[in-house]
C-alpha cells in the first residue's frame, strides 16, 4: 500500500503547454478562446490580429515575460487568443505542445514576485513549468505604462529581470 499525502495548497489545473524561446510555459485552458496561424498587423497601440472582424491587441509572449524583444510582425505565426476579465488579447508563441492536467502550486515569497507568472505546474513528464497569469498579462499588454507599444513585464522595482530561478522543495516528508 502506498500513501500519498499532498499539502492542501496543491491543486490540479488543466493547461496548454506552449514553447517560447526554447522554454515551456503553461496557459490555463479556461482562458484560451482560439489557437490559429495568422499574421499580425499594425494597430493604433501596437500589433493586432483580426479575428472574425474584431481587432485584438497581440504581442509575443516572450516579450511580455521580459525574455526577448522580438518584432511581433510576421507571417503565419502561432497566435493564441486569450480571454481575461477585461477583454481579449493575442499572444504569439513558438509552438503549441499539448494540453495536460498539471499539479499546480502557487508561488510565494520572492518566487511569487513575477507579475505575470501565477504559479508552477508539474506535467506528466516531471518538468516544472511556469503557469502564466492571463489577467496580469492582459493588464500589461493592453494598457502598457506610458502608452505606445507593449513593454516587457517588470518587477515591483521597475527593473527588467532577464534571469529566472525556480526553486522547488520536492521531498515527500512533511
Amino acid at each position: 500500500t502506498v500513501l500519498l499525502d499532498l499539502p492542501l495548497s496543491l491543486a490540479l489545473l488543466r493547461g496548454v503547454l506552449v514553447e517560447v524561446n526554447g522554454e515551456s510555459h503553461a496557459i490555463p485552458t479556461g482562458a484560451i478562446r482560439r489557437i490559429l496561424h495568422a499574421s499580425l498587423g499594425p494597430g493604433a497601440d501596437g500589433a493586432v490580429i483580426e479575428v472574425e472582424g474584431e481587432s485584438i491587441p497581440a504581442a509575443p509572449l516572450g516579450t511580455l515575460l521580459g525574455q526577448s524583444a522580438d518584432s511581433p510582425f510576421g507571417s503565419d505565426q502561432t497566435v493564441m487568443v486569450l480571454e481575461a476579465r477585461d477583454g481579449r488579447m493575442g499572444i504569439v508563441v513558438d509552438a503549441v505542445l499539448e494540453e495536460q492536467e498539471l499539479v499546480f502550486q502557487e508561488l510565494r515569497g520572492p518566487l511569487g514576485d513575477h507579475v505575470a507568472i501565477g504559479g508552477a505546474g508539474l506535467p506528466g513528464n516531471g518538468d516544472i513549468v511556469p503557469i502564466v497569469d492571463v489577467q496580469a498579462l492582459h493588464e500589461r499588454s493592453v494598457a502598457p505604462a506610458g502608452g505606445g507599444s507593449v513593454t516587457a513585464v517588470t518587477r515591483a522595482t521597475g527593473r527588467v529581470r532577464p534571469a529566472r530561478v525556480l526553486v522547488v522543495e520536492d521531498s515527500l516528508v512533511a
